[in-house]
């Protein structure tokens, strides 16, 4: 298992993390699927919670991850109770 990287961790590397993600954005990558959950967790390092979020959804709908998916559900906002 790979280690846990943290959003402090990131946060400190912050213009590397942008050379990163642009890295990790290329087609090869996201084809075979290298760095997607240091993709994820660089975006949420970063406060970008919408790519982090869409980042997630699109590895569960490729690969059908129930890991990626139960970590998109997590962060859905809660329900509100409706009268």
């Amino acid at each position: 298992m790979p280690p846990t990287i943290t959003p402090n961790i990131i946060a400190s590397l912050r213009s590397p993390i942008l050379i990163l993600i642009a890295a990790l954005s290329h087609p090869d990558c996201r084809a075979i699927g290298i760095g997607v959950d240091l993709r994820i967790a660089a975006l949420e390092a970063l406060g970008r919670k919408d790519e982090a979020q869409a980042g997630r959804w699109r590895h569960f709908e490729r690969a059908l991850s129930a890991e990626h998916l139960r970590a998109y559900l997590r962060r859905l906002p809660d329900f509100e109770d409706f009268e």
